[in-house]
C-alpha cells in the first residue's frame, strides 16, 4: 500500500519538465517557424515577381522531385559521419543563406506590352501569358535559388526526425507528438507575424512595383529562425550509436511487401496532392478571388496551427483507442473536406473556418502517419522506412499536386482545382477505408517497450503529459 504523502510527492515529481527535451521543442520552434516564413507567402512572392500559376507550379515541383533524392542522400551522411548535430547545424547555415538570397531576385518584365490603350487589368493577362512562354531571367534565378535550398530545407527533416527520436529514446518515443506540437506554434506564429508585417510594408510603400520591401519581412524571419535552430543545434544532447547501419535501397523491397504499405503508400499519394494544393494555391485562390490582406491570411494559418496542439497531444490516446487505420482514413476525409471548402468559400474569413480543420489534417494526421510508418517497418529499419515515407509524400506525392495544380489552376481556375482535389481525395478515402474493413486485421506486433500505441507507453503519457508540454 502506497502511503499518501508518497503518492503526493510521486505525482510532483511526475510534473518535473524534463530539461534535455527543451532543445527539442526550441529545434521545431525554430525551424518550422522558419518553413513558416520560407513558404506560407512563397507564392504570393512569386505573383508579386510576374509568374504565372504555371511557372510556380514548376518551380515547387521541382523542389519536391529534389526531395525524392535528398532524404534518404542526407541521411545515409549523417549515419556515416556519426555527427548529427554538424550535419543539422551545416543545412540550417545553408538554408539560411539561399532561402533569404530569393529577396533578391528582380521582378519580371512585362516585355514592353504595355501601351496607353490597354488596360491594367489587361497588361497584367498579356504579361503573365508571355511569363509562361518565356520562361525569363526570374524563374531561372528561383529555380537555381530553389535548387540549391532544397539540399538543405529538405535534407533537415529525416535528420531531425531521427535525432529526436535518438534523443526521446525507445522507452519515451510516445513524446513524440508532445516534441512535434512546438512545430505548430513557430509554424502559427510566424505566418501570423509575416502577413502582419507584409501588410504594414505594402501600405508604407504604395506602389510595389521594380521592390520587394513588402516581402522583407519573410526573408528576415527565415534567416532569423534557421540561425537561432543552428544554435539549438548545437546544444542537441545526441547519443550516437555506432552500430547503426545508414538507408540502404534492398530495404524498400522489404518495406513495399505488405499490402498494408501499398495501402499507405496510395493513402500518402492523395494527401500530399491535396497539401500541395492548399500549401501554394490557397492563398493565391484567396488574392485573385477576394483580395484578401495578408494578416487574414496569416491569421487564419495561425488559428489552424493553434489546433494542432491539442491533436498532438491527443494523438497517443486516439491511436490507442481507435487505431492507426481509423485515424488515417478519418484524416484523409476531413483533407478531402477541407479542400472541397476552400473552393466554395465566399468571403475571407471563412477560410479562418477551413483552415480550423488543419489541427486534424495536419496535427493529428502527421503524427499518426510517423507512427503507423513505425508499425509497418521491420525491427532494425525504422529510420530507412521513414526516409522512404517522407520520400514519398514530400517528393513524388507533392511534386504531383504542385506541377498538375498549376496546369490545372492555369487552364480551368482555382476553383475548378480545389474541387477536383477534394473529390478524388475523398474517393480515396472510401477505397482505403474498405481495404481497412477487408483485409484481416492482424494483432499489434509491439517492436520495443517505446511504442506510442503500447499500454506501458500510453499510461505514462496520461501521466506525464502536463510535464512535457512546456
Amino acid at each position: 500500500m502506497v502511503h499518501p504523502d508518497k503518492a503526493s510527492t510521486d505525482r510532483t515529481c511526475s510534473c518535473r519538465i524534463n530539461t534535455n527535451y527543451i532543445p527539442l521543442k526550441l529545434l521545431y520552434l525554430f525551424f518550422i517557424g522558419g518553413q513558416s516564413c520560407a513558404t506560407t507567402y512563397r507564392s504570393l512572392f512569386m505573383r508579386h515577381l510576374g509568374m504565372s500559376t504555371q511557372q510556380t507550379g514548376v518551380i515547387w515541383a521541382f523542389e519536391r522531385v529534389v526531395s525524392v533524392i535528398i532524404p534518404p542522400f542526407i541521411g545515409a551522411l549523417s549515419d556515416k559521419s556519426r555527427h548529427p548535430k554538424a550535419v543539422l547545424i551545416t543545412l540550417f547555415l545553408v538554408g539560411a543563406v539561399t532561402l533569404s538570397s530569393m529577396y533578391f531576385v528582380p521582378q519580371e518584365e512585362s516585355l514592353n506590352l504595355t501601351n496607353s490603350n490597354v488596360s491594367a487589368s489587361e497588361n497584367v493577362t498579356a504579361a503573365t501569358h508571355v511569363d509562361i512562354e518565356e520562361y525569363g531571367q526570374t524563374f531561372w534565378l528561383l529555380v537555381v535559388l530553389v535548387f540549391a535550398s532544397s539540399f538543405s530545407v529538405v535534407g533537415i527533416y529525416p535528420v531531425l526526425e531521427s535525432t529526436v527520436l535518438g534523443v526521446l529514446g525507445p522507452q519515451n518515443r510516445y513524446k513524440f507528438g508532445h516534441q512535434r506540437l512546438w512545430a505548430s506554434v513557430g509554424y502559427g506564429g510566424a505566418a501570423l507575424i509575416v502577413g502582419y508585417l507584409k501588410d504594414r510594408s505594402a501600405e508604407s510603400i504604395g506602389d510595389m512595383t521594380g521592390t520587394n520591401r513588402a516581402f522583407l519581412s519573410m526573408f528576415a524571419g527565415v534567416m532569423v529562425c534557421y540561425c537561432c535552430a543552428a544554435i539549438v543545434s548545437a546544444k542537441l544532447p545526441v547519443r550516437v550509436k555506432r552500430d547503426h547501419e545508414g538507408f540502404r535501397f534492398q530495404d524498400l523491397k522489404i518495406f513495399l511487401k505488405k499490402p498494408d504499405a501499398c495501402a499507405f503508400l496510395g493513402l500518402l499519394f492523395f494527401y500530399g496532392i491535396d497539401s500541395a494544393i492548399l500549401e501554394i494555391y490557397l492563398f493565391w485562390l484567396a488574392e485573385v478571388k477576394f483580395e484578401t490582406p495578408s494578416f487574414i491570411l496569416g491569421a487564419s494559418t495561425f488559428i489552424g496551427a493553434a489546433l494542432d496542439i491539442p491533436f498532438c497531444l491527443a494523438a497517443g490516446y486516439l491511436t490507442k483507442r481507435f487505431g492507426h487505420k481509423t485515424l488515417l482514413c478519418f484524416g484523409l476525409g476531413v483533407m478531402a473536406l477541407r479542400t472541397f471548402l476552400s473552393a466554395i468559400v465566399v468571403n475571407a474569413w471563412q477560410l479562418v473556418a477551413t483552415e480550423s480543420l488543419r489541427g486534424i489534417t495536419w496535427g493529428l494526421m502527421f503524427v499518426v502517419i510517423c507512427s503507423y510508418t513505425s508499425k509497418l517497418s521491420p525491427k532494425g529499419l525504422e529510420a530507412s522506412c521513414m526516409g522512404i515515407m517522407q520520400a514519398f509524400l514530400f517528393g513524388i506525392a507533392y511534386s504531383v499536386g504542385a506541377l498538375a495544380g498549376g496546369a490545372i489552376f492555369n487552364l480551368m481556375g482555382g476553383e475548378f482545382l480545389f474541387i477536383l482535389c477534394g473529390s478524388a481525395t475523398f474517393v480515396a478515402t472510401v477505397a482505403f477505408g474498405m481495404f481497412s474493413f477487408l483485409v484481416k486485421k492482424k494483432p499489434y506486433e509491439m517492436k520495443d517497450p517505446g511504442d506510442c500505441t503500447s499500454s506501458l507507453a500510453f499510461g505514462k503519457e496520461v501521466a506525464e503529459s502536463s510535464a512535457d508540454v512546456l
